[in-house]
């Protein structure tokens, strides 16, 4: 078996057809015929069944994948070896949203880096999810880490994590609006997070146009709530700085908490975990083209971030 009879193959079992296949090939039907019949007699089964036009037997189906799988490698290899004969740099374009990159992409391309030193790793941040599918649709960018993209059929998605969120009170505002019973309405929002019981109290939100501002939103009305908006900012970090400042209560995914590095006049913070099923629906992935044969070395990259996912500590939350 060799990689010509891979590619005969492959061509015959898209068209179905020896006198289609050979024609396209090249070569003669005899000739053809011949590769099949080498394959057929080296794995000891058949291929396809002589019909017209042709069919796959089940072991035609799994050769199918196998010889993509096989030839895609082979592709990939001869890429890279060109790329080192040439002296040329391998490069990887990543697109991310501004905040969520800032959070994820340090740690993550610090690790890539170690195995791959000599990629030159471009980044592409934007505003918001639906710029960085565009560019990804338009090939401005080989793979986004961000939100999962929903029901597009171009992209291909491998989860990363769940974008879990938070509930977080500053203690200075419990005790100014709870100061008889702070106590208990730690244990109560413990136990379930209730808004009517902090509906009076300032809330720090995103716009409504945001997942954080959206999930803010479905949850009061849920709740049917009106909540005491007093801060309305246009980034996390800003946010959740503010929070720190104790000014306000926040909704705020969890991966920000995790990797706050405020350290001046803050203020204790009550997190509660939301425990809401809006919340699990919302998740980080590494996101390409469908039917793109991505190359190895970003290959490596989507593997790299699902091991780094899976192994990144979680602190404790209340």
């Amino acid at each position: 078996m060799n990689f010509t009879n891979l590619t005969y193959f492959l061509f015959l079992a898209e068209e179905l057809n020896f006198t289609s296949a050979s024609n396209k090939l090249y070569i003669s039907q005899q000739s053809l015929s011949a590769h099949i019949a080498k394959l057929e007699k080296t794995f000891d089964v058949k291929l396809f069944e002589r019909t017209q036009p042709l069919k796959l037997t089940p072991a035609g189906h799994t050769f199918y994948k196998y010889a993509e799988h096989f030839l895609t490698l082979k592709k990939n290899l001869e890429s890279e070896m060109n790329y080192i004969k040439n002296e040329q740099i391998l490069e990887i374009t990543v697109g991310s949203t501004v905040s969520r990159g800032a959070i994820i992409l340090p740690s993550l391309i610090k690790k890539y880096s170690e195995t791959h030193p000599k990629t030159k790793i471009n980044i592409i941040q934007k505003r918001s999810s639906n710029e960085l599918e565009e560019l990804l649709f338009k090939k401005q960018t080989d793979i986004i880490i961000g939100f999962t993209p929903h029901k597009n059929p171009l992209f291909e998605s491998i989860f990363l994590t769940s974008e879990d969120y938070l509930l977080g009170i500053p203690e200075n505002i419990l005790k100014e609006y709870f100061p008889n019973n702070f106590s208990s309405i730690i244990k109560a929002l413990k136990k379930e997070i209730d808004l009517d019981l902090i509906k009076s109290c300032p809330f720090i939100a995103m716009p409504s146009n945001t997942y954080s501002g959206f999930v803010l939103n479905k949850l009061c009305l849920k709740h049917n709530i009106v909540p005491n908006i007093a801060l309305e900012v246009g980034n996390i970090e800003t946010q959740l700085a503010l929070l720190y400042k104790g000014l306000g209560i926040v909704f705020i995914p969890k991966l920000f908490v995790d990797c706050h590095k405020y350290t001046l006049d803050e203020k204790k913070i009550y997190f509660f975990n939301t425990k809401e099923p809006i919340t699990k629906n919302i998740s980080i992935s590494a996101t390409y083209l469908k039917n793109s044969n991505l190359p190895k070395h970003i290959i490596d990259f989507i593997d790299i971030a699902s091991e780094f996912f899976d192994k990144k500590p979680k602190n404790q939350i209340s």
